[in-house]
């Protein structure tokens, strides 16, 4: 659904700490719940949990659950990149047309 560039101690210090159960390809995962709403914000393939400046996935049923959410968090909210968005900026870096 999403990603999201900010530091490990930043979502900490928002979320708490994570369900580290190094299950299934992830080492940090917060599961949030706003209303009937989850979301998730993980990280994804990583040896070890990342704690500088990374780029975690976020998890939704749909974009708008994450906007919702987001809105409690304004700064969160202006980095968080959709899917296309990522895709779209993937494609122009490499100039694919």
């Amino acid at each position: 659904m999403g990603y999201i560039e900010t530091y490990f101690w930043h979502l900490q210090e928002l979320f708490g700490d994570p369900v580290a159960d190094q299950q299934d390809k992830v080492t940090a995962e917060w599961r949030l719940q706003k209303g009937n709403r989850v979301i998730t914000i993980y990280d994804w393939k990583q040896e070890i949990t990342p704690l500088g400046l990374y780029l975690w996935h976020i998890g939704a049923k749909s974009q708008q659950d994450i906007h919702d959410f987001f809105e409690d968090f304004p700064d969160l909210k202006k980095r968080w990149i959709t899917t296309t968005e990522m895709r779209a900026n993937i494609s122009k870096s490499l100039n694919w047309k």
